[in-house]
């Protein structure tokens, strides 16, 4: 085990507070979370002093459970800081321990509508939230095409194989924040367009010319590259046939020489479309096996990628179910190292 950093005097009252109230030592407590809930990223950075604090205001703030994954955090690179992420069982605790909470109705639509590499779903979800201190409740309805996400790395996530499901959980996340005012949190989905926000193009500029000689040299054609609202439609296009921001990427890199979806000429944006338009291979449908589900766990490289097989094991029962499960926990004990994103 590797010397363990410890937090500055001005840091250490929360983490004191945070090791007390889990019955752990103070330096136990922060090498087991920089190992397990805020990992280094593939660079090897880890989470900075500042950082850590900061995760656990958030976390104490809220009163919830990193080692549960009620909350974690993945790295805010453009602002140096975190993105606090808690899912739907710390979403749920938060609504229903507040003393207002007076209990909710989800309703649904009955126009039934069906995603690309989705299930059949209604096109919306409605929640009606009781508030004891409001004479009238709050009602908010979330919409499946506004919310929907697709596949990511070209195999389908929870969004595809439990479309409902994930619907109601928006639904449900979204009502909270209205009715109780929660703010400075993210679920998943929003942490993940955050991240995928921050990766940027920068634009080089080549240099005036120095002298008059220069002047006279010919000047290099100027290439037409395509608008705003056409690179929209590629990423839109693409993410329907499951391709991610990095396959994209990725493609124009090798067979263009592109280093930026901004720098794409409109001379080969109909081949690019066509190319967006080619869905890769999915997996089988049908009941998905424990041989499958341990050979997803193994390959998951991410936090991320890890917590989205969570509902395939949810699929199976039994002994299966606890292998799985123990699978499961093992791989995230080993992306304390490995981990690409989280921290």
């Amino acid at each position: 085990m590797g010397e363990i950093t410890k937090l500055p005097d001005r840091k250490s009252s929360i983490l004191l507070f945070m090791a007390e109230k889990y019955g752990m030592e103070a330096d136990k407590f922060l090498d087991t979370l920089k190992n397990t809930v805020m990992k280094p990223d593939k660079e090897g950075r880890g989470a900075t002093n500042e950082e850590i604090a900061s995760f656990l205001l958030v976390a104490k703030e809220y009163d919830l459970n990193p080692w549960t994954k009620e909350i974690y955090a993945f790295p805010d690179k453009k602002r140096v800081g975190i993105i606090p992420i808690v899912s739907i069982d710390g979403w749920i605790k938060l609504v229903n321990r507040h003393p207002d909470y007076d209990g909710m109705e989800i309703e649904e639509a009955s126009d039934i509508i069906q995603m690309e590499g989705a299930k059949l779903c209604p096109a919306w979800m409605r929640i009606t939230i009781h508030h004891k201190s409001r004479s009238h409740p709050v009602i908010l309805a979330e919409y499946l095409d506004e919310v929907y996400q697709p596949p990511r790395g070209g195999y389908p996530g929870p969004w595809q194989t439990h479309t409902k499901r994930m619907l109601r959980h928006k639904t449900i996340i979204q009502g909270a924040r209205v009715a109780f005012g929660f703010s400075g949190i993210y679920d998943e989905d929003e942490a993940q367009r955050i991240i995928e926000a921050e990766t940027e193009s920068v634009s080089i500029t080549m240099p005036k010319a120095i002298s008059e000689k220069t002047k006279e040299l010919p000047q290099p054609e100027k290439i037409q590259v395509i608008t705003e609202e056409q690179r929209k439609r590629l990423f839109a296009i693409a993410g329907k046939a499951g391709k991610t921001h990095d396959e994209i990427k990725e493609y124009l890199s090798t067979h263009y020489n592109i280093q930026s979806t901004k720098d794409i000429s409109v001379s080969i944006y109909d081949d690019l479309i066509a190319w967006a338009e080619q869905k890769p291979a999915h997996p089988d449908e049908g009941k998905i096996t424990l041989k499958e589900v341990l050979t997803m766990i193994e390959q998951a490289k991410t936090v991320m990628a890890l917590s989205q097989i969570e509902p395939f094991i949810d699929e199976l029962s039994g002994s299966e179910k606890v292998s799985a499960r123990m699978a499961y926990d093992k791989k995230m004990v080993e992306l304390g190292k490995e981990d690409a994103q989280p921290f």
